[in-house]
């Protein structure tokens, strides 16, 4: 887990983020999970706000000692993007 905060020079513009994810092995297969959320502001005073929630899962699996095959999804759900 992490939590991340910043705020600029003039204290304006601010941003917030946190995230928690974590692996488990099961067999040679080995399950990933991590979700993230962020908000930064866009403009100064924090007019508008930008928001980010990123799911992402994967599983990872050794298929020689010298190839490892990873299949992966991720979301990323935004609001006030543009």
């Amino acid at each position: 887990a992490y939590l991340f905060n910043y705020k600029n020079a003039t204290g304006e513009l601010e941003q917030k983020t946190w995230g928690l994810g974590g692996n488990y092995l099961l067999g040679k297969a080995r399950v990933h999970a991590h979700y993230m959320k962020a908000q930064h502001d866009k403009s100064a005073g924090g007019a508008t706000r930008q928001s980010d929630a990123v799911l992402a899962l994967a599983v990872t699996y050794p298929v020689s000692p010298a190839l490892t095959v990873r299949a992966a999804y991720y979301r990323d759900a935004g609001s006030d993007v543009g």
